[in-house]
């Protein structure tokens, strides 16, 4: 059971909604990343450490999303080598991959939010910063 109430304050976040997080100086993966990790790492982190997104505290978390983005591609291969039902024994069962294809594609829903790769996340985003820019000129939008 979840905690009630509003989310606390983000970690790294000061009074005035600065993020205090250090810039990620290099990108580079960490060494446990397979290479197709490393791949999606390489065409998605320069990208999200340029808008500030991506910072060296997020590495780790970072590293499980794109695990999770190579995990499912490779699912997703042998759905489509195999096809949806295998033979086993005398019979046909349900492929496996298509739970690891399931459970990454979770995984990845739920990461990917974090650092908005998703159409709605970035939307928030945008809407956030539009509110503060109104605040900054001191502009009521429901005035």
């Amino acid at each position: 059971m979840g905690k009630r109430g509003p989310k606390p304050d983000p970690v790294g976040i000061d009074a005035h909604g600065n993020d205090t997080a250090p810039p990620l100086e290099e990108l580079d993966p960490p060494s446990y990343l397979d290479l197709d990790a490393v791949a999606v790492w390489h065409r998605l982190a320069p990208s999200l450490a340029e808008r500030g997104v991506l910072t060296a505290w997020d590495v780790d978390t970072f590293a499980v999303f794109v695990s999770a983005v190579a995990h499912h591609a490779r699912a997703v291969k042998v759905i489509n080598e195999r096809g949806i039902l295998v033979k086993q024994r005398s019979s046909h069962v349900k492929n496996p991959a298509l739970q690891i294809a399931r459970d990454t594609a979770g995984t990845i829903a739920s990461f990917a939010a974090r650092f908005g790769l998703t159409p709605a996340d970035r939307a928030k985003l945008r809407l956030e910063g539009a509110d503060d820019e109104l605040a900054d000129t001191g502009i009521d939008p429901f005035a």
